[in-house]
């Protein structure tokens, strides 16, 4: 008999106090932008109010900051409701919106509070091309005619405004003709990996292993061959999304290719910085040495 009256209490708790919090869920949502999701300036937000009875309390805050008063507009009047930031900062946001709605439990009306969140990234490009100084190592060919080869490119943290979680890179063909009637990129096997460095521009060493951080991350392993012209870019999207916090250092690409065919250099892409005006946010090591204030421009998204 106490088994079956300890059933019906709990039966009789499920339905009475576990059911309504689950009928709050789900009022208020954020639609734009998407959790995870990586958007570029302008970013365009949209919060969902699902029922269009409202009580009060709509709040919406960006990155803990309260941007209610940029939502148009706002419940009851319509949903959803809009805004557009023209100018965030590269990284990692958060948007946060949360409202009382007037739900429904059978036919007694009661005010609940709702919210959802999303993480989302505005891409970070670190450098820009001045005419004349693109380079086609690593991903265009070789300079040294090898099949292989090894090249790391150091990102100062002064270029990143905060952190981000990166999910693909991205090099740019803005300046240089394609040479020698090249079609596609050069067939090989590339591998990249990201970390945190403690080397800075002025201590970039030309031994490899000195420069890899602690929280060395393999991100890309494959051929990045493809049809190519003047104007494209090349996209690589990451298996392993990389979070990168500039406060804990520099940033460091880690680049192998093997198996490379054909090894000369057809295909230029666009670099930052030049002996006459050198980069202050990155450099790069290869074969050949180090350059100090001199790397490939490189999108972060």
């Amino acid at each position: 008999m106490k088994t079956r009256l300890g059933a019906r209490r709990v039966i009789r708790n499920v339905l009475f106090l576990g059911l309504p919090s689950l009928l709050i869920g789900g009022c208020v949502t954020i639609t734009q932008p998407t959790q995870g999701s990586v958007v570029s300036n302008p970013v365009a937000a949209a919060v969902t109010v699902k029922l269009p009875q409202y009580c009060d309390s709509f709040k919406v805050t960006l990155d803990g900051a309260d941007v209610t008063g940029q939502f148009s507009p706002l419940p009851p009047g319509g949903t959803p409701s809009q805004a557009n930031f023209a100018s965030l900062a590269g990284g990692n946001h958060t948007l946060a919106a949360s409202a009382n709605t007037l739900q429904y439990w059978v036919l007694i009306p009661y005010c609940g509070a709702d919210g959802d969140s999303a993480t989302f990234t505005v891409p970070v490009t670190v450098g820009a091309p001045p005419p004349g100084s693109p380079n086609c190592f690593p991903f265009g060919g070789n300079f040294s005619g090898a099949s292989s080869g090894r090249y790391q490119q150091l990102y100062s943290a002064s270029a990143f405004p905060g952190p981000i979680t990166i999910t693909a890179l991205k090099f740019f063909d803005t300046q240089a003709p394609v040479l020698g009637g090249a079609t596609s990129l050069p067939s090989g096997s590339w591998a990249i990996a990201l970390s945190t460095t403690s080397a800075t521009l002025n201590t970039l060493s030309a031994n490899f292993a000195a420069n890899v951080g602690s929280n060395n991350t393999p991100v890309f392993s494959g051929n990045l061959t493809q049809p190519w012209a003047l104007g494209d870019t090349l996209t690589i999207p990451l298996s392993t999304p990389f979070t990168y916090v500039p406060a804990n250092g520099n940033l460091l690409m880690d680049v192998t290719v093997s198996n490379l065919t054909p090894t000369s250099c057809f295909i230029y892409f666009d670099a930052t910085g030049s002996s006459d005006l050198p980069s202050t946010v990155t450099g790069h090591v290869d074969s050949d040495g180090v350059f100090n204030g001199y790397g490939l421009v490189t999108g972060f998204y």
